[in-house]
């Protein structure tokens, strides 16, 4: 069964996490090679919104593989500087209007 398909990939989601896979599909438009030499894509990580800025590369490298399974990896950077997300307090613009 696909992670997706979980009612609570969809609790998780709605916190504003993501998953991995499928993030890094959208940034980098390329798949990451499956976790498992057969054909399943079952290996999922969700990451909290926050964490999401410091993320550097993700990768599934066959160096490190275990039997037929093959680590994926997450590279942080904690120490670079990131921008704060910018917020707009739409509800005060609004009023500033009317």
């Amino acid at each position: 069964m696909q992670p997706q398909a979980l009612n609570a990939y969809k609790a998780f989601k709605d916190l504003g996490t993501v998953e991995a896979f499928e993030w890094y599909k959208c940034k980098n438009g390329i798949h990451l090679p499956a976790t498992c030499k057969g054909p399943t894509r079952s290996d999922s990580l969700l990451l909290h919104f926050s964490l999401v800025r410091h993320v550097v590369d993700m990768d599934v490298t066959s160096e490190l593989e275990i039997n037929v399974h093959t680590p994926f990896r997450v590279h942080f950077d904690f120490v670079a500087q990131i921008e704060p997300p910018m917020k707009w307090d739409t509800y005060s613009k609004f009023l500033a209007l009317v």
